[in-house]
């Protein structure tokens, strides 16, 4: 379509991605502080962003919710693999929209679907070798294929990073098209004629179309039968979306877009290109501006939504282009004006830090995990040949196993890739030596040298990857892989004084993250005190554990118990038995013994010498205990961080209780003069007022929680509330918002479910009691499920009204559904309208109403 016609295209691209943030000894994501009020920071994004742009609010010009839309299914966009599995397993609702959006974008537009692949872990390619690339592509494109059930028609490179050796394996991968920065391209002709080449290094070119890139197989000599297409993105208003804060007003934005359509252009359309996270996290609430451009501004504007596959389709490329080799050819990069300088090297490209800064830790970052790297290769090739006939092949097939660790998709593995008939212990071997794979790539996630620091958050995650590799690489080797690491580390350091070189850095923040088999059972021998009931079988993350024994003792305040288990992890398929002894004062101290055991007689002689040395000094326990069981004592900090942070609130309890006791009877002994200095305009001391603020919001949550329906308790809460009010005093009133928010979630289910008037009545009167008590209530999940209720109950509802065969039940039913939904701040004005035209034709009819 040429720039005569009409129709004005536009394609938007999400890049959504976060690093993957597992400890890599457990596979899950630990509590993160800077993440608060969230858990972690997959949590936080995933509301304000990933799951806000699956239902996001189109509002009318009263400031009302007029619609709610699924964002994805209007935008070209790429999920990283690993934050896609993590959405998968934690947010399942948000990953099925996901993956309805895209199945809907292929009818949406001519068989081409919205979602595009990624190399897998978001490694910079052109820095890898070249087992790597393929292997994050193969990945990334499997990944893709068994999330959205149809092949991947283009890949995101991350960070957009490009050169020709890249450019060679995508081909092979049959990649259709790639998306790059303008700045990427080096000079562009015609192909019709083979013409003169014109300089675009500028970046400033035609845009509006893709462009053929022929792969380079000698020197500047091609390969005129191997190509990919390349779009490349409008870099002005990408900026503009993602630094300038355009999203905010989507009618500016929508103006800007219209005065980038030039006229000379072959077709009229425009690329943009961000980070995801632009629509939601980065710019708050930025995906109502997105859904509001798209489904609102762009048809007023006579602007087509495409994707670029389909685009492609009606557009095949007419001119060629070569890209910018980058520095010694090691290719560009959209966030890197140096190439990919800003991967290995101080090249100038940070993100801030102290005046004085420098990043010259990168280079001696990446020689060290290269060293690691090439080290590991040759333990893979040289013990993976004993399992694999092909240890290479191997690796890129482990994908289909990370996808899915059952115990019929783990054979199937092996039976494809497997040499022989493997041994259950030669399996687990096998698959130690894929892990040890899986963190050689991880640990060069991009993420690590982006920022200003060597002891940034994300550098420590990739160096904790490296630390999880070392270790399972080790039992192959006959040196220890771990040391010379370190000692690799030493030259790089950090801008921080204080904490010196990259191996100090590792032992003091890696390190303490490792999570051994003991501390596991330690863990697992002190959350059975937490219970009044064992189960024989329980999982902690990934390692499956099986009670074999399980006996406990007592004298006095002193506890014993001795156990035995049997280990498993889920991902390695080994087995390990462990023995364990707790010894405890119920919440105040633990210590917990453990000890391999290799034998039903090894675990019965330890048992019994263990019990009669409880028995015979019970308060002197652990200072006479066996030998045999070690020196090391293992404690509650030990443990995992969440499950240690449950425990100390279980042993502060009681204490924490004789606090409020306290504070209690200061607060009942100076109420009067808290009043007395609020009407003489001091403010009270902390001393009165910490106290005065604990009790009252323990007593205010007390109401709540013991009343939520009784009209007593509920007035009660409302004195506190005024009272603290009065004294301009903050009430903590998480708990009472939890039990109003998960009570009111509830309800809403319940109403769609049933369409129960009086289920209606008890949402209304509960929202009410929320803004009557000042509850910060989170309305989105409520209201998601009222548009449904409007879309799908309501009109059969109204339907029915109209033909004079519903009854006044239903007539109230509707009306209590409209109350509802303006309460919860939507537009039902059109419904209203609709319902007073039925109301004034029922009351001409007098057999209509009884």
């Amino acid at each position: 379509m040429k720039s005569t016609d009409n129709m004005f295209w536009l394609i938007i691209h999400g890049h959504f991605y976060q690093p993957p943030r597992e400890n890599p000894w457990i596979e899950a994501i630990e509590h993160q502080p800077g993440a608060a009020p969230y858990h972690d920071w997959n949590e936080r994004i995933a509301d304000e962003c990933y799951t806000a742009n699956t239902v996001s609010r189109i509002l009318g010009p009263s400031r009302r919710i007029v619609d709610i839309v699924n964002n994805y299914r209007k935008i070209s966009f790429n999920i990283g693999p690993t934050l896609l599995g993590w959405l998968a397993d934690h947010v399942p609702e948000t990953y099925e929209a996901i993956r309805e959006a895209d199945r809907q974008s292929v009818l949406d537009y001519s068989g081409h679907g919205n979602a595009i692949a990624q190399a897998y872990n978001h490694i910079i390619l052109p820095l890898a070798n070249r087992r790597d690339k393929i292997t994050q592509i193969r990945w990334g494109l499997r990944d893709f294929e068994y999330r959205f059930q149809r092949p991947a028609k283009s890949i995101w490179l991350p960070e957009t990073a490009v050169n020709m050796d890249t450019i060679s394996v995508l081909i092979d991968h049959g990649i259709h098209y790639i998306i790059l920065s303008p700045s990427q391209a080096q000079r562009i002709r015609s192909m019709e004629h083979a013409g003169r080449w014109h300089d675009v290094s500028h970046g400033q070119f035609d845009i509006s179309q893709p462009y053929r890139c022929f792969e380079q197989t000698d020197g500047a000599k091609k390969n005129r039968d191997r190509y990919i297409d390349i779009f490349f993105y409008h870099g002005d208003l990408s900026k503009a979306i993602a630094f300038d804060h355009l999203l905010r007003d989507a009618k500016t934005m929508a103006n800007r877009i219209m005065e980038n359509y030039s006229t000379d252009s072959v077709n009229r359309c425009l690329s943009i290109c961000t980070d995801g996270e632009s629509y939601g996290h980065h710019e708050p609430f930025g995906d109502m501006g997105l859904a509001y451009l798209t489904h609102v501004l762009a048809p007023q504007k006579n602007i087509r939504i495409t994707n670029y596959g389909e685009f492609l389709s009606l557009h095949p490329p007419t001119m060629e282009v070569e890209l910018k080799p980058g520095p010694n050819n090691e290719g560009t990069s959209w966030s890197c004006f140096h190439g990919v300088g800003r991967w290995y090297r101080d090249c100038g490209c940070h993100t801030g830090g102290k005046s004085g800064w420098n990043q010259q830790w990168r280079q001696p970052l990446r020689n060290a995990l290269d060293k690691l790297r090439d080290r590991l290769i040759d333990i893979f090739e040289d013990k993976g040949s004993a399992f694999f006939h092909d240890p290479w092949d191997a690796r890129n097939h482990y994908i289909d196993v990370i996808l899915d660790r059952s115990d019929a998709s783990v054979a199937d593995f092996f039976a494809r890739v497997g040499k022989g008939s493997l041994t259950s212990r030669e399996q687990s071997e096998a698959l130690q030596l894929l892990e040890m794979q899986r963190y050689a790539m991880y640990m060069y996630t991009s993420c690590g040298w982006f920022f200003s620091d060597l002891a940034g958050i994300e550098t420590i995650q990739i160096l904790t990857y490296a630390a999880r590799a070392c270790e399972l690489g080790n039992p192959f080797s006959t040196s220890d892989i771990e040391n010379e690491l370190l000692e690799n580390l030493k030259l790089a350091v950090s801008n921080e004084p204080s904490l010196g070189t990259g191996k100090d850095i590792y032992h003091r923040f890696v390190t303490p993250s490792r999570v051994t088999w003991p501390q596991i059972v330690t863990h697992y021998a002190i959350q059975t005190t937490l219970s009044a009931t064992h189960k024989t079988d329980t999982r902690i993350h990934h390692i499956r554990i099986h009670r074999e024994e399980f006996t406990k003792y007592r004298y006095e305040n002193h506890s014993l118990i001795l156990g035995r288990i049997s280990l498993s992890s889920q991902i390695l398929r080994n087995l390990d038995k462990y023995a364990f002894a707790l010894y405890f004062i119920p919440n105040q101290r633990y210590s917990c013994l453990v000890r391999e055991v290799h034998s039903e007689q090894d675990f019965e002689s330890l048992k019994s010498r263990t019990i009669s040395a409880f028995q015979e000094h019970p308060s002197d326990f652990m200072n006479i205990i066996d030998p045999t069981w070690g020196s090391i004592r293992y404690s509650i900090k030990d443990m995992l961080r969440d499950d240690r942070e449950q425990l100390y609130q279980t042993i502060l309890h009681e204490r924490l209780e004789q606090i409020r006791q306290q504070y209690l009877q200061i607060f009942e002994q100076n109420k009067r003069l808290l009043l007395e200095l609020h009407d003489l305009d001091v403010p009270a001391p902390p001393e009165l007022r910490i106290p005065a603020e604990i009790i009252l919001s323990g007593q205010f949550a007390s109401n709540v929680e013991s009343g939520f329906n009784e009209e007593d308790n509920i007035s009660n809460a409302l004195e506190i509330l005024n009272f603290a009010e009065k004294l301009n005093m903050n009430l903590n009133k998480e708990i009472p918002e939890r039990i109003f928010q998960r009570t009111i979630e509830q309800k809403i289910v319940q109403f769609y479910e049933s369409m129960n008037i009086d289920v209606c009545h008890e949402l209304l009167k509960i929202h009410e009691l929320a803004d009557n008590l000042k509850l910060n209530i989170r309305e989105s999940r409520v209201q998601n499920v009222i548009f449904r209720i409007l879309r799908e109950k309501l009109p059969p509802y109204m339907e029915q009204i109209g033909s004079q065969t519903a009854s006044p039940g239903l007539y109230d039913l509707v009306n209590s559904i409209l109350l509802l939904a303006y309460n919860f701040n939507f537009d039902v004005s059109a419904e209203k309208s609709q319902l007073r035209n039925l109301e004034q034709k029922f009351s001409d009819n007098p057999d209509y109403w009884p």
